[in-house]
């Protein structure tokens, strides 16, 4: 332990400062990349456009390890800044670098050779094409590649949680490829060529981007290499377990897509691929919250932090919880009106899976931080095991239910019943790994919360929507979820947050009085 050890890492307002950055960052990014790729397909017309993507998405399946990288880099990396050992700090910096530009390695060849036999002999393309389809399939390795050697650097950042940066960086980013888009306006040649190879500079401006700022700020990430087999299998099992737990995602999500598909139409398929397109962006308003609270999570695990830590744990699920609840419940309550308005053509039962799954996704976000503490414990092997075989079993359990010639949505119903179960597991699977963690009091803070979204959601169901006009319920119905939701986070508060809040407002109001 550092001798920084008797010091709190827990700091309330540069999360909030943090989360106000990474949500300008989303609200930013989001706006420009909808109107860039409108300009993108315009361009390159409906056939490039297609290319692009199926040709990006081979690539894109090793990516899906990107993530378990990440995780990876963030736990070490917060762990590294507590103990204050710099050199400590540059063998795990240095040792990530290298273990996962042999993974990029590696990843080449299996693209340059089984990626490639793919994209020539099962990929249908037009013949005429397929020189640029292969420019394309190689932009897109050396992107890949970028994006493995950066990893490390962007969760220093985030482990030092300089969100200011890596907004800046998102936003340039965002801004350079809308450049990219109206610059092949005016390009002569092979405009399909052209954008990947000036996306690609971009990428490279923005991995340059991190890499500097990195090797200005932070002396840790000095690289050099460096090789540590006991503590590269620590990794390697780390990873490997997370990522266990991540296929089980895929798995469950691919599977029930299939299922569906077995006993449906494609057009329940698009339901389905609707709703979770909707539940998707309402996860980005979340993550810009959760993101800004985890390094402080890892860290307060590795400093011992004890109360700091629970305290944190409620204070993360509450705000998160509510953050999705206030933008998705308007949403449940308004589902047809809004996808009418969206798609004009709204394909059957879209209403109701996106009703289910944004309940589903309420559920799984309460426990985000209690999954993100059984990782800094670093015991996660018997939690993804459990979670691998609760995420799997919803497979069997619909078929059972399908076959006896229920709806297509009974497979939501089955996945929110899961979660209800996931919920507690987490929590009790975290109370056997960490000693300090207070079973009861959250225990007793979830039970209150999910009774408390349940409550709210069947008291505004019971207002009748045929006695006011549709854009009236919308806004009616809006504000009667917000209200109830903040008097719940209110409620939900400890005492003495609850006090600091009104005491604030009460010298708010008595300043503008008197200001009048």
């Amino acid at each position: 332990m550092s001798e920084n050890s008797n010091k709190s890492v827990i700091d309330n307002r540069r999360v909030m400062k943090n989360t106000v950055f990474l949500y300008l960052r989303m609200l930013f990014v989001m706006i420009i990349s909808l109107y860039t790729v409108r300009i993108v397909l315009r361009e390159l017309g409906v056939v490039d456009y297609g290319i692009n993507n199926v040709v990006g998405s081979v690539v894109a399946l090793c990516s899906f390890l990107t993530s378990s990288l990440t995780a990876v880099c963030n736990r070490y990396f917060s762990k590294e800044i507590v103990k204050g050992d710099k050199v400590s700090f540059n063998n795990c910096f240095c040792l990530n670098v290298t273990s996962f530009s042999v993974l990029a390695l590696l990843a080449v060849v299996l693209l340059e050779t089984f990626g490639i036999w793919y994209l020539n002999n099962k990929m249908i393309i037009p013949e005429d094409r397929m020189f640029a389809a292969h420019i394309v399939y190689q932009f897109s390795i050396i992107n890949l590649c970028l994006s493995f050697i950066s990893i490390p650097y962007n969760s220093l950042i985030i482990s030092h949680e300089r969100m200011s940066f890596f907004a800046y960086v998102g936003i340039f980013e965002s801004v350079a490829k809308l450049l990219v888009a109206y610059l092949i306006v005016i390009s002569v040649g092979d405009k399909l060529i052209y954008y990947n190879f000036l996306s690609l500079i971009v990428t490279v401006a923005v991995t340059l981007a991190y890499i500097i700022y990195c090797f200005k700020y932070f002396s840790e990430s000095r690289y050099r290499f460096y090789w540590n087999k006991k503590e590269f299998e620590e990794i390697f099992t780390f990873v490997s377990w997370y990522f266990f737990g991540s296929i089980s995602a895929v798995i469950k999500s691919s599977g029930l897509n299939l299922l569906i598909n077995a006993f449906f139409s494609p057009s329940v398929n698009a339901a389905r691929a609707i709703a979770f397109q909707v539940e998707g962006a309402l996860r980005k308003f979340t993550d810009g919250f959760f993101t800004a609270s985890k390094p402080q999570i890892y860290k307060a695990y590795s400093n011992n932090e004890h109360e700091g830590l629970n305290r944190m744990l409620i204070r993360t699920s509450l705000i998160c919880t509510f953050l999705m609840a206030f933008l998705s419940l308007p949403i449940f309550f308004n589902a047809e009106s809004i996808l009418s308005l969206w798609l004009g053509n709204v394909p059957q039962k879209s209403v109701i899976f996106l009703q289910l799954i944004i309940i589903d996704s309420i559920l799984n976000v309460i426990t985000e931080p209690i999954i993100l503490t059984i990782l800094a414990t670093g015991q996660q092997k018997i939690y993804q095991i459990v979670e691998f075989i609760l995420r799997v079993s919803i497979l069997p359990i619909s078929y059972m239910f399908l076959s006896f010639g229920y709806e297509a949505e009974i497979t939501m119903v089955v996945s929110i019943l899961m979660s209800i179960i996931s919920v507690y597991v987490r929590i009790l699977m975290l109370a056997g790994k960490y000693s300090k963690f207070e079973l009861k009091r959250f225990m007793k803070y979830v039970t209150k919360l999910i009774l408390g979204y349940t409550f709210i959601i069947i008291l505004v169901k019971q207002i009748e929507k045929d006695s006011m006009n549709e854009f009236l319920y919308i806004i009616f119905s809006s504000v009667i979820v917000s209200l109830l939701g903040l008097f719940l986070l209110f409620y939900m508060l400890e005492q003495k947050e609850r006090y600091i809040i009104m005491s604030k407002s009460v010298h708010l109001i008595a300043k503008k009085k008197y200001d009048e």
